[in-house]
């Protein structure tokens, strides 16, 4: 189903997956963003956009994200992280019941948190020992971004219902996709369409263009060797610079935190906010996430020349700032 929204997507899939199980209870995590609609706050982790909105859709419970950096169980083991956050899953799926869908990104794209495999495999065991659907949100992450067309490819994991949005459409047209398994097309008696821009025909050309140039330029392949160039200039640049206590690369997902010292990993938020305004004003434009990461999303196209400009020109913000 192709909509013009993201977060009307995200509320599209949590219909047909109520639809599909009868249960209306759904599992997301704590700091994810899913979208600014009603029901994607509901079912987003992140305060700000709750704040002053008042009672939020009901049935949204969160679990905890991986978060093999910072996590309360002061672990630097990805197995050891994954396992908690998955039994906790399983805690709550058993003490709540009523549990109609897992909805999480597989990559959090405002903070690059990248799983290890083991983490998918249990997590799809779960949903389906417990007829639970999982979804994953690649809006922001998936078509070729992740050094797969689609990030879940990385993981060897295929969830039940798939949203994608943003790069959809090329970057010009706004354009979202939800995508789901053919036996799960059983909700004909209910209204999941209906919206003014439905399947418009120049969205559906700008997604059959971007995958065609995605695939005639083999960006995807490209997206892989240019991910490596960039996890090696973060490490020249981890090397040289205490500030940065973690990096975290996935295709052209690519961040790095900044914090006050290595062993507290107490984040500097000033820092990492004093470098971006430095980089802006000398051309180049990244985002701040989670008050202390610097998160960049080059574009598909991007060459290693230009990624070379980017982290020499963020190497010298820090030594200018620090």
């Amino acid at each position: 189903m192709f909509i013009p929204s993201g977060s009307v997507a995200i509320g599209i899939a949590l219909k047909i997956a109520r639809k599909v199980t009868g249960r209306h209870k759904v599992i997301s995590m704590w700091e994810s963003f899913h979208g600014a609609g009603l029901d994607s706050i509901s079912v987003g982790g992140e305060y700000v956009f709750k704040k002053d909105m008042g009672p939020l859709i009901p049935g949204c419970i969160k679990a905890i994200p991986y978060n093999g950096y910072r996590n309360f169980i002061k672990s630097e083991s990805k197995e050891i992280v994954s396992d908690f956050c998955i039994n906790y899953i399983e805690y709550i799926i058993k003490n709540e019941g009523d549990i109609g869908a897992i909805l999480l990104e597989p990559v959090r794209a405002t903070d690059i948190h990248v799983p290890p495999k083991s983490y998918f495999e249990k997590l799809r065991k779960v949903c389906d020992e417990n007829k639970i659907l999982l979804i994953f949100d690649e809006i922001p992450t998936a078509i070729g971004r992740s050094g797969e067309f689609y990030v879940h490819q990385n993981f060897n994991v295929e969830p039940d219902i798939l949203v994608l949005g943003k790069g959809l459409g090329g970057g010009v047209i706004p354009q979202a996709a939800v995508l789901t398994k053919s036996k799960y097309d059983l909700a004909e008696d209910i209204s999941l369409g209906h919206y003014t821009h439905e399947k418009p025909a120049l969205g559906c050309a700008a997604i059959c263009a971007t995958i065609d140039y995605i695939d005639e330029n083999k960006l995807v392949f490209e997206c892989k060797k240019k991910s490596e160039f960039a996890k090696r200039c973060l490490s020249n640049l981890y090397d040289k610079h205490e500030c940065i206590g973690d990096f975290r690369v996935q295709g052209l997902l690519i961040a790095f935190e900044f914090v006050k010292d290595r062993i507290s990993k107490e984040k500097d938020n000033s820092i990492a906010e004093k470098i971006l305004y430095y980089c802006l004003n000398k051309g180049l434009s990244f985002k701040i996430g989670s008050g202390n990461c610097l998160i960049f999303h080059p574009p598909l196209i991007v060459e290693e020349e230009e990624l070379l400009f980017a982290f020499n020109l963020i190497d010298e913000a820090i030594k200018t700032l620090k």
